[in-house]
């Protein structure tokens, strides 16, 4: 299985690592059908589906001892912005919509709730 890795760095400083599957589409065969890839690499408690907001707050405080992952979260989400700014015209045309279609979707998995005023 081909994994993306990214190593996030802005100008504020390292922002961590990204792995990312979901973008790589796989042919097993020629006359198999291509299907894509949406789980995680790795189990995070007990599943490879990808984890919801709630579950990397969690694990976060858990396992990783972070005292606030809603801003590692939101730093990471900063990152990933400022990375298609300053580099997507580094990257071919299709394959950045893509890329920038998948981020868009896994960030908005993982945002807060929105709050609707009424």
């Amino acid at each position: 299985m081909k994994t993306k890795h990214l190593i996030v760095a802005t100008p504020q400083g390292f922002a961590g690592d990204l792995l990312r599957e979901s973008q790589y589409v796989f042919n097993y065969g020629n006359t198999d059908p291509a299907c894509e890839d949406r789980t995680l690499a790795l189990k995070l408690n007990k599943s490879k589906n990808y984890p919801t907001r709630e579950t990397l707050i969690a694990f976060g405080k858990q396992h990783c001892h972070i005292r606030s992952p809603e801003k590692s979260i939101e730093r990471i989400g900063d990152a990933m912005h400022d990375t298609l700014a300053a580099h997507g015209s580094r990257v071919e045309s299709g394959f950045l919509d893509r890329m920038s279609r998948e981020w868009q979707e896994g960030l908005a998995s993982i945002s807060p709730p929105r709050k609707h005023v009424i």
